[in-house]
């Protein structure tokens, strides 16, 4: 049995994401978190930020997938 292949890609500055629908990110990745109202994020993306140990690291999109508004997940500690 053969696992179905999401389609991934690294948007122009190098963010990491991986999509269920073609170009709309359902998991992102990046150095920095994207500005709000970047556009081709869906509505509750996780965006796990990779740079830094302080803050936080993990974000959902409460915004739309034409423009984004990630908010970081309270500490789980």
């Amino acid at each position: 049995m053969s696992a179905k292949v999401r389609p991934h890609y690294a948007d122009p500055k190098g963010v990491i994401m991986e999509t269920f629908i073609p170009n709309v990110a359902a998991f992102a990745s990046g150095a920095t978190v994207p500005v709000d109202g970047t556009p081709g994020y869906a509505s509750g993306c996780l965006f796990i930020k990779t740079a830094g140990v302080a803050g936080a690291n993990l974000y959902k999109n409460d915004g739309s997938v034409t423009s984004c508004e990630f908010k970081a997940f309270a500490s789980l500690l």
